[in-house]
């Protein structure tokens, strides 16, 4: 989350309008999730938020690429079965190894969990409240962190609730709020709403860049997800117009399946209803 601490560090009160999100900022902030020269503008908690999750995303993919290989590292020597029970528990996309999938626009659904885990912690972020400690709120990530990292967590959620509360000041005419509801939250809402599917956007393209050389985009895996000759991938001529990423991967769309190593089940959240999941559930 350094780029949430930065921002947090670094924020200053928005101009009115500030809490406005445009997709090409969120797009130019997460074209290079990993480079150590991009900087979140003062104030922008959208490029705070998209670099914060694609930069989180980009090392969770380096890790579970690791880990797979690691599980299914073939033997030098064993018997057959023992190559069948490797095979067999490899977990989703069969033989094919995280990079084959990724290249032919498939996320493993394993991942693709830890991206929706993700995304909701950011979302948890933003409402988890104040950083009053007699909060009641069952998602509050201040009381759930620990040592340093409460201390950090302080930090952003109080930045986060003046940033909010000077969006309501740049308002021009208040708007009645319902019953119950304090204007806070309502412009938590209000942004969240606007601005995740930003976020999750920025996520996909930490994935696109090659985990040996960060600032290298892998074309090939850019091309299977946002596809040819589009707003998203423009000045290409052929292939497919569309990538999974409009296909399967988009923000109001995506779902998250059961993957070969799970039980079966019914229970298919689409992303923006496992955001609203507790945290532990």
């Amino acid at each position: 989350m350094g780029k949430l601490e930065e921002w947090a560090t670094t924020s200053v009160t928005p101009q009115a309008g500030g809490g406005e999100a445009q997709a090409s900022d969120s797009s130019q902030s997460s074209s290079h999730p990993t480079s150590p020269t991009s900087q979140s503008p003062n104030g922008d908690l959208l490029a705070a938020f998209v670099e914060s999750a694609a930069v989180e995303t980009f090392f969770l993919w380096h890790r579970y690429k690791k880990e797979w290989h690691h599980k299914n590292k073939k033997p030098q020597e064993g018997s057959q079965l023992l190559q069948t029970t490797l095979d067999r528990d490899s977990g989703d996309g069969g033989d094919q190894t995280p990079e084959q999938q990724l290249q032919s626009g498939t996320i493993p659904t394993d991942f693709l969990r830890l991206m929706f885990y993700t995304l909701a912690d950011y979302k948890d972020i933003l409402y988890s409240g104040g950083v009053d400690n007699t909060s009641d709120s069952d998602n509050n990530i201040v009381l759930e962190a620990s040592g340093d990292k409460q201390d950090e967590m302080k930090k952003i959620q109080k930045a986060i609730d003046e940033y909010i509360k000077s969006l309501k000041q740049a308002a021009s005419v208040p708007k009645p709020q319902p019953p119950g509801q304090q204007p806070s939250e309502k412009k938590r809402e209000e942004w969240w709403n606007n601005n995740a599917k930003h976020i999750w956007e920025g996520m996909i393209c930490a994935l696109t860049h090659k985990t040996d050389n960060p600032q290298e985009v892998d074309e090939k895996v850019k091309k299977a997800f946002f596809g040819e000759n589009n707003n998203k991938n423009p000045g290409t001529t052929s292939g497919t117009t569309n990538g999974t990423y409009e296909t399967q991967y988009d923000y109001n769309s995506v779902k998250l399946d059961n993957s070969d190593t799970q039980a079966k089940s019914n229970d298919n959240p689409t992303l923006e209803e496992f955001s609203k999941r507790p945290t532990f559930f």
